[in-house]
């Protein structure tokens, strides 16, 4: 008896040696799906393309002139530049972080205090661009303080401002970019701290990074300010010096 020779598992399915392997019905319908899938993800792909190239110079404006916003001299009209630029992206091709730029140029934007129609439409246009954002991206902590920002807007309510505060935190209990700016926010309405928003106010003193510059020199022209300051970091001397060490230089 011929002795019988042994299956290789991996040439169960590999055509015999000289023969072609023979293309099969399903390997048509294999191949056609896989042509209807590619065509339909192409205008897809294209259409994600557009977006990001459309949105490309507002961005890229935004942030070559972001230092200078506040600069007393052309900050306003770099403003006005920036929010021209944003506006001219299709609002649905915005993404989260233009709504969020859009937001914070409005903010920044003065307009004239006796011309109540004129501010209206900038509270308007700034709450449409914040809720837009915070839709997109409901945990990013940006957008959650320039609610907290808006619902300061004389009249002003403090509450309100204070839970939106309180929700950038949550988000984000330490973010060093915002560090003074949050701080700012919550001097206005001290009032409305709740035992939640005092913790982490507190937290964000403690850590080495709160005496930077931005912070000690906010404070440095503001009393009141250094006094808030000063009672938050009472129970934690070390971080007390430190803070005192960097007004110091500040004011130096």
């Amino acid at each position: 008896m011929a002795p019988i020779t042994p299956i290789d598992p991996e040439r169960i399915d590999a055509p015999e040696p000289g023969r072609a392997a023979s293309w099969t019905g399903r390997d048509s319908l294999v191949a056609a799906l896989a042509l209807i899938t590619a065509l339909a993800l192409l205008p897809l792909a294209g259409n994600q393309l557009l977006n990001q190239l459309s949105r490309i110079p507002a961005n890229s404006y935004y942030e070559k002139r972001q230092s200078e916003f506040r600069a007393p001299e052309h900050g306003q009209g770099y403003l006005r530049e920036a929010i021209q630029r944003l506006k001219q992206i299709p609002p649905e091709r915005r993404g989260a972080q233009e709504w969020r730029r859009l937001a914070a140029a409005w903010l920044l934007r003065r307009v004239p205090p006796d011309d109540p129609e004129q501010r209206t439409q900038r509270d308007r246009a700034i709450r449409q661009a914040i809720t837009a954002s915070l839709i997109q991206e409901p945990v990013q902590a940006h957008g959650w303080a320039y609610l907290a920002d808006l619902q300061q807007t004389p009249p002003g309510d403090c509450s309100a401002a204070m839970a939106a505060l309180t929700q950038s935190f949550r988000v984000a209990p330490v973010e060093p970019t915002m560090a003074a700016y949050r701080l700012a926010l919550a001097v206005r309405c001290p009032m409305q701290w709740t035992p939640e928003l005092l913790s982490a106010l507190r937290t964000n003193l403690l850590i080495p990074y709160a005496d930077n510059r931005a912070i000690s020199a906010w404070a440095a022209e503001r009393p009141r300010v250094q006094a808030m300051i000063r009672r938050l970091l009472q129970p934690h001397p070390q971080a007390l010096a430190r803070f005192e060490r960097a007004l110091k230089a500040a004011t130096g």
